[in-house]
């Protein structure tokens, strides 16, 4: 359902996303057939996701304490994206945040939000780099993040 929204509804689909960051497709990026090759699309979805935390949480991660990771990945591709295309990055938290984990969905669709070219949908999880295990989510990252998402 969220995919076919995203496909014919791109402006509300983006309407919750608060968070944006703009891409810049490189030559290096494309594949065979002219398009930004698959694999090339969850790199511009690390660089959204680290946007969202380098800007918002803090204390930031500590990548040898605290931190969080993916525990599953869903991507859509829904439109090609190509090396003319200005594109950009959304990422917001879903609501139901929980004590380990929660749902971070994505977009990379034009800036004027008129069109998405994929979308993602990322379990992240609580994870002490360290010792190697999950641990619950720091209590101020949770609040920062719902008072930046609830604006």
């Amino acid at each position: 359902m969220r995919r076919e929204l995203a496909r014919e509804h791109p402006t509300e689909f983006l309407s919750a996303f608060r968070c944006l960051y703009s891409l810049q497709v490189r030559f290096s990026d494309l594949d065979r057939l002219g398009h930004v090759n698959n694999s090339v699309h969850q790199q511009f979805f690390d660089l959204g996701r680290l946007h969202y935390f380098e800007d918002l949480l803090s204390p930031r991660p500590n990548w040898d304490a605290a931190i969080v990771i993916i525990a599953h990945l869903s991507i859509d591709f829904l439109q090609p994206i190509f090396l003319e295309s200005r594109v950009a990055v959304f990422t917001r938290v879903l609501p139901d945040i929980g004590e380990k984990s929660f749902i971070m969905e994505q977009a990379i669709a034009t800036p004027d939000r008129t069109q998405i070219h994929t979308i993602a949908e990322s379990v992240m999880v609580g994870y002490h780099a360290r010792e190697l295990h999950s641990i619950p989510l720091l209590p101020s990252w949770v609040e920062q993040i719902k008072r930046y998402e609830q604006k």
